[in-house]
Formats: structure tokens, C-alpha cells, sequence
């Protein structure tokens, strides 16, 4: 396919490109910018196989387009920053006291994961009888309720695990 060919039909398709790489973008957390260059990417490689047999071309690209930011924001999610792999009993900051370290890891959250520990902590009884799975349904429940977004619950939810850990 000619280069002129490939332009007209980007120009053609743009808006389905932006409206997938916004849902991704809301539903996973992961910079726009980010995902709406890998569908553009995606859309050029998606051309090389279309079919026009087989069906329509944005039938084609919505689902080229979807496999390929799938699989991009699974890559992008499975990159752990370094911080949560420093152990600080390794660069000698132990302390006589157990405890210390969540402490310290607990007044390093962010807000949104203070505010979590403390709708928990201040209502034990509401999420800890409960399964592990029940209970963060009931947690994500409200939070949902509350406005939060997933990606803000998630984070959340990873820091706090890493403050435990």
C-alpha cells in the first residue's frame, strides 16, 4: 500500500484511533499520549493485514487496535518501579523496633491509600469479617460509590500492599 493511501485512510480513521486509545487511557491509568502512539503504530501494522474480503476496515482496526493496547498495557503494568524492590534491611536502615518499617512505609503513602487503611482501620468489623475477595469487593464498592476512579483504586491498592510487604 502506497504511503498517499496510508495518510488518506489514517485521516479517515483517526477518530476511531482516539476514541479506542481513550477508553484504555480511563480504564487502565496509562498515559494517553502513550497509548494513542501505539494505536497509530498498531493502525499502520493493522493496514498490512487487512483484508477487505473478509470484512470492513474499522471492524479490522477496532480489534487489531484493542489486541494491541491489551497487550501493550499489560507490558506497561508489568514494569515494577524500583522502589518497590528496595529492601530496606539491605541498605541498613533497621531498626530495633519490628514495626518501624511499615510505619515508615505507611506515612509514605500517597493520600488516596491513607485514606483507604482509614476507612478500613476505622470500620473493622464492615470489611474484616469477610473473605480477602469479599472484603476488597466491599472496599472497591465504596470507593466506587465515592467517585474513585479504578486506576486511583489500584494504585491504592499496590502501594498498600508494598507498605505491607
Amino acid at each position: 500500500m502506497n504511503e498517499e493511501k496510508e495518510t488518506r485512510l489514517f485521516e479517515e480513521n483517526i477518530n476511531l484511533i482516539r476514541k479506542i486509545a481513550w477508553s484504555f487511557h480511563r480504564t487502565t491509568g496509562v498515559e494517553w499520549d502513550e497509548l494513542f502512539s501505539e494505536a497509530c503504530l498498531s493502525f499502520v501494522i493493522s493496514l498490512r493485514t487487512y483484508n477487505p474480503k473478509k470484512g470492513k476496515l474499522s471492524t479490522h482496526l477496532q480489534k487489531c487496535l484493542t489486541n494491541h493496547l491489551i497487550d501493550f498495557t499489560k507490558r506497561y503494568h508489568d514494569i515494577v518501579p524500583a522502589s518497590d524492590l528496595i529492601d530496606e534491611n539491605a541498605l541498613g536502615y533497621q531498626t530495633s523496633e519490628p514495626d518501624s518499617s511499615f510505619f515508615y512505609n505507611f506515612n509514605s503513602l500517597s493520600e488516596e491509600a491513607k485514606y483507604v487503611c482509614d476507612m478500613i482501620l476505622s470500620s473493622p468489623e464492615e470489611f474484616l469479617e469477610e473473605s480477602r475477595k469479599l472484603a476488597r469487593k466491599h472496599v472497591i464498592d465504596k470507593l466506587r460509590k465515592e467517585g474513585w476512579s479504578w486506576p486511583k483504586i489500584w494504585k491504592s491498592f499496590r502501594e498498600i500492599k508494598a507498605a505491607l510487604k
